[in-house]
């Protein structure tokens, strides 16, 4: 009895809080077994062969004719041979399907924990400054610059620097966490280098090949 009142009260916090209850097996077998036991139990006075019984609010007990206590065997026989089907019943015995219910389970909550962890660094992603700002993505011909501001004015500019544009907005984020100091020489360095691909001196114009049409 107790075990059952557990159950029972676990059952009716499972259905407070909203939560689907999916029988086991276990325990429809038990449901069953404790229905027949229950018939068993009521049984029990036509099949001791008592040859009376007192009814409710009755002060004279009645007799008990053949037919009943016949029909009474009978229903015992029934019961009796279903709890021996049951008793047969291989697959009430094997974990197979257990085990598969709880890989199933088990997948689905890897799935849901991979989605949150997938939620979770979607969310991180969207902290990053270069999500938030949005900057300027260039190349000087050597390297990729991510700014926002005014990359020609020292110290009006955030900056990164990286080979690959992934690498310069991941540099960007870092420049956050940079000192004024840093950024002011990284803005220098970058205009200087910005500067020195403008001054390069022009490939000269084959001026012979000219003469050669011409002429």
């Amino acid at each position: 009895m107790g075990h059952n009142n557990h159950q029972a009260r676990q059952v009716n916090q499972q259905q407070q809080m909203g939560q689907a209850v999916l029988p086991t097996r276990e325990s429809l077998t038990r449901s069953q077994l404790e229905t027949l036991h229950t018939i068993i139990q009521n049984l029990s006075p036509y099949l001791l062969g008592r040859p009376s019984f007192f009814m409710p609010d009755e002060d004279t007990p009645r007799k008990i004719d053949g037919g009943v206590a016949a029909s009474a065997s009978v229903t015992f026989i029934n019961v009796c041979s279903r709890i021996d089907e049951m008793l047969a019943d291989k697959s009430r015995w094997d974990t197979a399907a257990h085990d598969r219910l709880y890989d199933a389970i088990a997948s689905v909550q890897k799935a849901q924990v991979d989605y949150l962890n997938a939620q979770a660094e979607g969310a991180k992603m969207l902290q990053r400054p270069s999500i938030q700002f949005h900057p300027t993505v260039a190349n000087d011909g050597e390297k990729f610059v991510a700014f926002y501001g005014d990359i020609n004015r020292v110290g009006y500019a955030i900056i990164g620097l990286g080979n690959t544009p992934a690498e310069a907005l991941a540099d960007f984020d870092q420049a956050f966490l940079r000192s004024p100091r840093e950024q002011i020489i990284m803005a220098a360095d970058a205009i200087a280098e910005a500067a020195k691909s403008k001054t390069k001196p022009k490939p000269k114009k084959n001026t012979t090949n000219e003469l050669d049409t011409n002429g």
